[in-house]
């Protein structure tokens, strides 16, 4: 008992971590996005936006024999990969009228998809010391993970000027998740806002020289992170048999393993939402030299998906609903 208790209270020598267990990485990224725009006649605009962000990165992280908690020496590989792509097509026309009133509206379109892949080997007990190669470790155990997420929008703009003093702005968007149930992987969002520059009806301006108020509603939509919804399964490496205390690995006796998930899936999950009221008001006095500006706004967030504890003999951990608020 004593000597397990000290080799359990050991630990590792600063200098021999950074000298020994080394971690490396090389990452190579691609951050860009072209524009292309076209104004066919005056007033109207067709723009397209389209970006990218790609990166792939290596990683390795080693534990040379005598390390405590791997004394035998392991090293963990990691070859990550992730894509994203965003692309928006925007027609707006623009325009003035009566020299009083300013007219604005702009419809969208847009497609975002996020790519991810992880592959990983973890190498334990190793025959050499300081060779951190496959073919020297009596066992791996492998991880490749893949996954993907789409979202497609539609959306619109419009928005009302008089005399650079009242403002009225109205949108609307309506996406189409691929992380949600068929049946409910549209959700549309709108939101609608008001200013009004009373001082600009005012003669005197010598001590208020700039007030507004504004009013604003909103209302936002959001989905959840991909393959939550259907059972899937999960290739295992090792199994555990309790009673008998020892972990086993896979293949065994030419057989391979897999996992269900911890967590039951919903098939019925809506999208999240939030709905948000603001009012508040801006008044500057002498010139600016005293500035107030006051905001009441209030937040809900509905259908919000949580994860709830359910009892182990369901052969899971948890459930996802749609219950908070």
């Amino acid at each position: 008992v004593g000597s397990e208790m000290c080799i359990r209270d050991r630990s590792n020598n600063p200098y021999w971590i950074i000298n020994k267990n080394k971690f490396t990485n090389n990452l190579d990224r691609m951050i860009g996005n072209i524009t292309l725009t076209y104004k066919p006649i005056e007033g109207l605009t067709i723009t397209n936006n389209a970006g990218t962000d790609f990166y792939t990165e290596g990683r390795r992280k080693v534990y040379a024999k005598g390390t405590v908690g791997a004394l035998n020496g392991k090293f963990q590989t990691w070859n990550l990969y992730k894509r994203i792509i965003n692309n928006d097509l925007m027609v707006s026309y623009e325009k003035t009228f009566a020299n009083d009133y300013h007219f604005k509206v702009m419809m969208g379109h847009n497609l975002y998809q996020e790519e991810w892949k992880n592959e990983n080997v973890q190498a334990q007990n190793l025959v050499v010391d300081g060779l951190y190669t496959y073919t020297n470790a009596k066992s791996t155990t492998p991880v490749n993970y893949y996954e993907k997420k789409r979202l497609v929008g539609l959306y619109g703009d419009i928005s009302l000027g008089y005399k650079d003093m009242l403002f009225v702005n109205v949108t609307g968007r309506n996406d189409w998740s691929s992380t949600l149930p068929i049946n409910n992987r549209s959700y549309f969002y709108p939101s609608i806002s008001g200013s009004f520059i009373f001082t600009e009806l005012m003669e005197n301006k010598d001590i208020l020289n700039f007030g507004k108020v504004r009013l604003s509603y909103a209302n936002v939509g959001s989905d959840e992170d991909p393959y939550n919804l259907a059972f899937k399964y999960t290739p295992a490496s090792t199994y555990f048999l309790q009673y008998l205390g020892n972990v086993n690995t896979f293949p065994h006796m030419g057989l391979v393993g897999f996992t269900g998930p911890r967590v039951l899936p919903n098939e019925n999950l809506k999208p999240q939402n939030q709905s948000s009221f603001e009012v508040g008001a801006d008044l500057r006095f002498f010139g600016g030299k005293i500035r107030l500006d006051m905001t009441y706004y209030s937040n809900i967030t509905k259908n919000q998906i949580v994860s709830i504890d359910v009892p182990l003999s369901t052969g899971y951990f948890a459930n996802n609903i749609n219950a908070g608020k």
